[in-house]
């Protein structure tokens, strides 16, 4: 399914299926499209709205990944409740968002879930839901799921059982592998999120044997030192390794052409549109943390509390997207970096070009390493 939101160049089209935006001076509805009412905020450097919002529904999680950059735990107070999570859905909704991606911590854990996902269904919204694929009744939360119709479950995998294992605990991989199986069995839509790192990387090719047999695609990332992840430095991927990965990735992608696959060390996130676009995270997304805080990228909560938006549905959306100063002056970052990488040799090959995830880890946590050498501060 194809969504239609009109710009004032034209148009945003959403496809549910990859979930891809692409932006054209277009302004007629393809045929089959569903449209997407617009709101007008007054820019012309800018889309009218978020395309997609990443709603981080609790911190709470029931395992204790060693990786984990949100240092998720059993308990989280700041969670709002179901009717306010509610509201700021249908102000979501109203605003022209497509996509809401619902994360955690792990969001299965909110005895509400599955009436958030049907509340967001209900108002027309994309939904997809990141989890980490261990419940302790799976037949019945898959089997709950699949009746929901969600558009998208991606599950996170660090990789075979024996590494998968000692980063999330004993038996995580055999309750996801379970997961995985009855999500294929229901016919949900599922890709595997995976966290390239040094333990990992050599076993690529284990991991896409596996994983073809149970997915329906693969989205690569690598590691970032937040959270617990700041004591696990030695995983990091330095700029050769970036390379290995995106050559073996390339390799793999050969090798199983019918499988799809998005890895952060390959290609350009730059996508063609009227207006710059350099990255999704405060150009066509933002983010929201299990208090109703906004922000432009879901690293920025656990970083640098300045980057704070604003919070739903106390403010507005439309006017955190179109107003924030705070917000401005961090696209106004990423563009400037960003024209640094157009011409590199890397870039587009095995650097997506300027990492400003990276950038803020290190100005905020004095972190080294995690920059490209030919970027300069």
């Amino acid at each position: 399914m194809k969504f239609f939101r009109p710009e004032f160049f034209g148009s945003a089209i959403f496809d549910s299926q990859n979930f891809s935006t692409v932006f054209s001076e277009t302004a007629a509805c393809p045929s089959g499209a569903k449209p997407v009412s617009a709101v007008i905020n007054g820019r012309r450097d800018i889309i009218s709205s978020p395309v997609a919002v990443y709603y981080e529904l609790t911190r709470r999680c029931n395992l204790h990944c060693q990786q984990c950059f949100a240092s998720c735990r059993t308990a989280d107070p700041s969670e709002l409740p179901s009717e306010t999570v509610f509201a700021v859905l249908r102000q979501l909704a109203a605003a022209g968002v497509i996509n809401v991606r619902f994360t955690g911590g792990e969001p299965s854990l909110r005895s509400d879930l599955l009436q958030i996902l049907e509340y967001a269904r209900g108002l027309g919204l994309v939904v997809s839901l990141q989890t980490n694929g261990v419940y302790d009744d799976p037949d019945v939360f898959v089997a709950k799921l699949a009746a929901l119709a969600c558009d998208q479950v991606t599950v996170s995998v660090d990789g075979p059982p024996d590494v998968h294992d000692a980063l999330r605990g004993a038996g995580a991989f055999a309750s996801v592998h379970r997961s995985l199986q009855l999500f294929a069995a229901n016919r949900v839509p599922v890709r595997i999120n995976l966290l390239a790192h040094r333990q990992n990387l050599a076993r690529l090719e284990e991991i896409f044997a596996w994983a073809t047999t149970c997915s329906a695609g693969m989205n690569i990332f690598h590691i970032r030192l937040i959270g617990r992840a700041r004591n696990m430095q030695h995983l990091l991927l330095d700029e050769n390794a970036l390379e290995e990965l995106a050559v073996r990735v390339k390799a793999l992608q050969r090798q199983y052409p019918a499988y799809p696959v998005a890895c952060s060390a390959i290609g350009s996130q730059r996508r063609p549109a009227p207006v710059e676009i350099p990255v999704p995270a405060g150009f066509t997304a933002l983010c929201l943390t299990a208090d109703g805080r906004v922000w432009p990228h879901h690293y920025a909560s656990y970083l640098n509390p300045e980057l704070c938006l604003g919070r739903l549905p106390e403010d507005d959306i439309v006017d955190i997207w179109s107003r924030s100063q705070v917000l401005d002056d961090f696209r106004k970052t990423v563009v400037s970096h960003f024209k640094n990488c157009d011409q590199c040799s890397r870039h587009g090959k095995s650097c997506y070009g300027f990492d400003f995830e990276a950038l803020i880890i290190e100005r905020q946590l004095g972190i080294k390493g995690m920059l490209c050498s030919r970027f300069s501060r």
